[in-house]
This record gives structure tokens, C-alpha cells and sequence, in this order.
């Protein structure tokens, strides 16, 4: 069973991966999803592998 993130968790644990340019916080996550850049699957959740997916993409090269 995968790990399972609320906006606020998700943000946490977005900012902790430390190589992201940006900030993330519970509102910017929001206004991602309404964007349709960073989706929950479950509801209001994220997926430990969608926000790994998430760092990656966004990681300096």
C-alpha cells in the first residue's frame, strides 16, 4: 500500500527534498491542482510516488 499525503504532508515533504527552486505550501499545492500541474488521486491525497514523480521533474539539471 503506498503512502498516502495530505496538502499540507505533501508540502512538507516537498520542501524537505531540498533541491526544488520553489517553496510549496498547502495554498500554492491547491492552486497546483487547479492547474492540473500536481493532482491528487485519492480525493484530497497525494501518492508517495506522485510527488517523487513531482521532484524529479523539477529538480535542477
Amino acid at each position: 500500500m503506498t503512502k498516502k499525503y495530505s496538502y499540507r504532508q505533501a508540502a512538507k515533504y516537498l520542501n524537505s527534498s531540498g533541491d526544488l527552486p520553489d517553496v510549496y505550501s498547502k495554498k500554492s499545492l491547491k492552486k497546483l491542482a487547479k492547474n492540473c500541474r500536481l493532482i491528487p488521486l485519492y480525493g484530497n491525497k497525494y501518492a508517495k510516488w506522485q510527488l517523487d514523480t513531482f521532484i524529479n521533474e523539477l529538480r535542477p539539471r
